[in-house]
């Protein structure tokens, strides 16, 4: 995250995703991809019920 404060009033402060930032979040999508087209299943082995993987 980069953080730009801005000298005036009232005060102002803009954040940004750094080009790190940025490549993390292309690394750790197909992560959160997964975790969401699998989430019913995790919410019923979590409330104890048996599903089928997709």
């Amino acid at each position: 995250m980069r953080r730009d404060v801005h000298d005036q009033v009232p005060p102002k402060v803009v954040y940004s995703l750094t080009d790190d930032g940025a490549a993390l979040e292309r690394a750790l999508r197909p992560l959160g991809d997964w975790g969401e087209e699998r989430m019913a299943q995790i919410s019923s082995v979590r409330q104890g019920k048996a599903v089928t993987a997709p």
